[in-house]
C-alpha cells in the first residue's frame, strides 16, 4: 500500500472568491493535509503553443517565463496534486485547463505502455498523488454524462501520477456530502495501486459519441449546411493541424462553396470569434488533444458561446487527433463537446478521433481509406444528417504499436543531447539543478523508452548473421562438391 503524503497545491478553478470557511478546503485541512492554495482564475497563465521545445530544446523548462515556471517549483514541493474545477461539460475549466496543457514539462518525452496502454513518465521519480474534485451541473441527466467523462479523464491522467482519485460534488452539496466524498478518496489514494489500463480503456470505450439531433433533425427531417465555421482549437496552427485544416476547408468549400466556409482560429480576440459563430449553423472543431481533453483557448470559447444563451439551429461536429496510438484516448475531450452541444440546445452530428499515427507523413501520401473516412464524415455532418457511431473510428490506426513508439523514442532521443536523452536533466522550472551525472534512473529510464528499439535491432543482427552463416555454408558445399 502507499503511503498519502500530506503536502498538497490546491489548484482552485471556481471563480468566486476566497472565504475562510469554504467547505473543500476545510475538509482537506481536517485530514492534516498542508495546503498550497492557488486561485487560478487569479493567476494569468499564458496558452500552450505546442512547440514541445519542452521537451527537445530545454527539457523540463517552458519558453514562457511567466507565473507558470514559480507554480512548477512550487509543485515539485508538494506530493499531491488537488483540482478543483466544475465540470460544465465534463472536461475542468478554461482557467484550470491552461495550468494543465502547461504542466507537460513536468513529464519525459518518451512514450512507454502499460497493459497496452501508451503513457508518459515523470521526471521526478518520488510518489505523487493527484485528487481531482469536480462540481456537476444542475440538470440530472447532463450531470450523469459529464461525471463519467470527468471519471475517465481523472482515470487516463492519473496514469502519470503514482495513484489518483476523482470526486464529483452536486451543485449543491451539503457540508456533510463533501466531507464524505472527499474524506473517502483521500484514503482511497492511501491504498489504491496504480490505474489498471485494461479498465481505463473500457472505461473509454463506454462513452457515448453518436449523434444527438433536436429540432426537424431529430424527426428525420435533414437539412444541408449553408455557412460553416472551421474552428482550430490549437493555440497555433501548424504541423498536423495544419494539413488537416486544409483538407477540410477543400471538402467543405467543395461541398457548401467557398463563400459558405469560414475558417478561425482559436487565438483570435474572443468578441470576434462570438460575433463570427452567430452567422454560421454548423461548427466543425478542429483540435489536438491537450492532456486528454480540450485545449484550453477552444474551451475559452466554448464557455463564453454557452453564456450567449441557447442555439437549436446550431449543429456542431468536432475532429480529434492525439499524439498516441490509441484513439480512444480521443473520447473524453469528444465527449465534453457532444455534452456542450446538449448544455447549448444544439445538434450533436457526430465525430470523428484518432492518432497522429497516420498523419507522420505529407498529405499527399495519407491512405486513401483515412481521406475517404474524412470525406464520408463531412459529409454525414454538412447534409445534416449525423455520422453514425460506427464511422466515428474510420481514422482508427491499425499499424504496429511497438513500431509507432519506437519510432517517436527515437526521434526525441534524437532531438536532444546525450544527456537530455538519458534523463540527466538541465535547470529546468520543475525543481532544483540536480547534478550533471549518469544515475541509476536515468539509465533505467533511457533503456525502457528505447528497449522497443534494443530488441528488433538485436534480432535483425541475429537473422542477418545466421542468414550470412547459412550463405558461406552453402558456397563451400558447393564448391567442395
Amino acid at each position: 500500500h502507499q503511503r498519502m503524503q500530506r503536502v498538497a497545491v490546491v489548484y482552485d478553478g471556481r471563480g468566486r472568491e476566497f472565504v475562510p470557511d469554504d467547505p473543500v478546503l476545510e475538509v482537506l485541512q481536517r485530514n492534516d493535509i498542508t495546503l498550497h492554495h492557488l486561485r487560478m482564475t487569479d493567476i494569468g497563465i499564458g496558452p500552450c503553443t505546442g512547440c514541445l521545445k519542452c521537451w527537445v530544446q530545454t527539457p523540463g523548462e517552458c519558453f514562457q517565463q511567466d507565473v507558470m515556471t514559480k507554480i512548477l517549483k512550487l509543485r515539485y514541493t508538494a506530493d499531491m496534486d488537488v483540482l478543483v474545477s466544475p465540470i460544465l461539460f465534463g472536461c475542468i475549466n478554461n482557467h484550470l485547463q491552461k495550468f494543465f496543457d502547461r504542466i507537460i514539462p513536468s513529464f519525459l518525452p518518451y512514450v512507454l505502455t502499460k497493459h497496452g496502454m501508451g503513457y508518459h513518465i515523470r521526471r521526478e521519480g518520488r510518489c505523487r498523488a493527484l485528487l481531482t474534485i469536480g462540481l456537476l451541473p444542475e440538470q440530472p441527466d447532463i450531470a450523469a454524462e459529464a461525471k463519467s467523462t470527468f471519471e475517465a479523464f481523472t482515470h487516463c491522467v492519473g496514469h502519470h501520477w503514482t495513484i489518483s482519485a476523482a470526486v464529483t460534488l452536486p451543485h449543491n452539496a451539503d457540508m456533510m456530502t463533501i466531507e464524505t466524498a472527499i474524506t473517502r478518496a483521500l484514503a482511497t489514494l492511501g491504498q489504491m495501486p496504480e490505474p489498471a489500463s485494461t479498465h481505463c480503456r473500457a472505461m473509454l470505450r463506454a462513452i457515448p459519441l453518436g449523434p444527438r439531433l433536436v429540432g426537424d433533425a431529430a424527426l428525420g427531417v435533414c437539412t444541408p449546411a449553408k455557412r460553416v465555421m472551421l474552428f482550430s482549437g490549437a493555440w497555433l496552427t501548424r504541423g498536423t493541424c495544419k494539413k488537416i485544416l486544409t483538407v477540410v476547408q477543400e471538402i467543405a468549400s467543395n461541398t457548401v462553396g467557398a463563400a459558405g466556409v469560414e475558417t478561425v482560429y482559436a487565438s483570435e480576440e474572443l468578441p470576434s470569434l462570438l460575433a463570427k459563430a452567430k452567422t454560421v449553423d454548423t461548427i466543425v472543431f478542429i483540435f489536438p488533444l491537450y492532456v486528454f481533453t480540450v485545449p484550453a483557448p477552444m474551451v475559452r470559447f466554448m464557455e463564453a458561446l454557452l453564456g450567449d444563451g441557447p442555439r437549436p439551429d446550431l449543429r456542431v461536429s468536432a475532429i480529434c487527433y492525439f499524439g498516441y496510438h490509441e484513439t480512444e484516448y480521443n473520447n473524453i475531450a469528444l465527449s465534453s463537446v457532444r455534452i456542450w452541444a446538449r448544455l447549448l440546445h444544439a445538434s450533436w452530428l457526430g465525430c470523428l478521433g484518432g492518432s497522429m499515427a497516420s498523419l507522420r507523413k505529407p498529405v499527399t501520401s495519407w491512405t486513401p481509406a483515412f481521406r475517404q473516412g474524412l470525406e464520408h464524415m463531412l459529409s454525414c455532418v454538412l447534409s445534416g444528417a449525423g455520422v453514425p457511431m460506427k464511422h466515428s473510428y474510420a481514422w482508427a490506426e491499425h499499424s504496429s504499436q511497438w513500431l509507432y513508439y519506437t519510432m517517436l523514442n527515437v526521434y526525441f532521443a534524437s532531438r536532444m543531447g546525450l544527456c537530455e536523452a538519458l534523463c540527466i536533466r538541465q535547470p529546468s522550472a520543475v525543481g532544483p539543478t540536480p547534478p550533471r551525472t549518469l544515475t541509476c534512473r536515468s539509465v533505467c529510464v533511457f533503456v525502457r523508452a528505447l528497449k522497443v528499439v534494443l530488441l528488433p535491432m538485436l534480432l535483425l543482427l541475429l537473422l542477418i548473421g545466421l542468414a550470412t552463416c547459412v550463405f558461406v555454408i552453402v558456397l563451400i558445399v558447393k564448391y567442395a562438391m
